[in-house]
């Protein structure tokens, strides 16, 4: 027997059973003068796929976590022009809270309504009626045993609602638990934070003659201007001299020295609504004012009233 140890020659396998061999590639363009083309690498099944983009936050955890409820028309805007608004279904983003204010144009009406107080993003508020059917007793039930809740709600002011003291009153159409910010307008943000620290200033406005002494000889300077720095806000009431001026005055707040402030009238024209817009994204802001008390306009029982007749920002 014989072994073939080296040197033997292997026998040819059959031409089927052989391997395949790669075809050499054509010479590069440039040999051919095209120019070369990126090919995608095909699809590895194998490979680890592409990582996910994140998706985007839900509108409910959005509103969840929002601490602005950025209504436009802001609430203290609503009230300043609710002449305007008689009749109109506005949706807002509030805060509510249960209340028990039945007055004016709801007075006894306990037995159809729950009163529940609305607030946004500004100290002004609403008085908002919810009707004592199924929804309205499952939300009630709610509000007895939060604090404060965030909801949506369509709102409407009556016209009976438009005479007496009772400024703002409001019946709640329709609600829904949390902010919904696709209905309804929205304003930019920020208001919140600005009212916050526009509260927080603490610094002396320091004005000559003192607020004090102004009321104390406000009879004696009708007709005349005086000069005041006040932090500014929007107000609700229209009273004494000015009860009858809603449709042609913006009331506002003027707080100057201490805690002495006065109350404001601004004619409702193209500037004065400038300045209400303003005032209801900047709540409390740092403003010179210039006031008067106009003839006519003196009453005794208010000495707190003026007119404002010009304005700027700042000190």
């Amino acid at each position: 027997m014989l072994f073939c140890v080296s040197g033997c020659a292997k026998k040819p396998r059959p031409a089927h059973e052989r391997p395949k061999v790669a075809t050499p590639e054509k010479p590069a363009a440039a040999d051919t003068g095209e120019t070369p083309r990126l090919v995608p690498a095909p699809l590895d099944p194998q490979a680890s796929p592409r990582p996910k983009k994140p998706r985007p936050k839900l509108d409910a955890e959005v509103s969840r976590k929002a601490k602005e409820a950025r209504n436009k028309p802001a609430i203290a805007l609503y009230v300043a022009e609710r002449l305007d608004w008689v009749d109109k279904i506005v949706t807002l983003r509030v805060h509510a809270e249960k209340g028990d204010y039945f007055n004016c144009y709801y007075k006894g009406k306990q037995a159809a309504y729950h009163h529940v107080r609305l607030r946004g993003d500004g100290s002004l508020y609403l008085d908002g009626y919810l009707p004592r059917d199924k929804a309205g007793e499952l939300l009630w039930a709610k509000l007895v045993q939060k604090k404060s809740m965030k909801l949506t709600v369509k709102t409407v002011m009556r016209p009976g609602t438009m005479a007496g003291v009772c400024v703002g009153q409001v019946e709640i159409l329709d609600h829904e638990r949390g902010w919904d910010f696709q209905r309804g307008g929205v304003s930019e943000g920020g208001a919140l934070a600005r009212r916050i620290s526009n509260s927080k200033d603490k610094t002396p406005a320091r004005n000559h003659p003192s607020i004090r002494t102004f009321m104390e000889s406000r009879g004696r300077v009708v007709g005349r201007k005086l000069t005041v720095k006040v932090h500014t806000r929007l107000a609700r009431p229209h009273q004494c001299s000015y009860r009858d001026t809603e449709r042609t005055h913006y009331a506002l707040q003027l707080q100057g020295d201490s805690f002495k402030g006065l109350r404001g009238y601004v004619k409702r024209d193209t500037a004065g609504r400038k300045l209400a817009r303003m005032l209801a994204g900047n709540e409390g802001a740092r403003m010179t004012v210039e006031v008067t008390v106009p003839e006519g306009r003196y009453d005794e029982m208010c000495p707190d009233q003026v007119e404002v007749i010009g304005w700027k920002l700042g000190w």
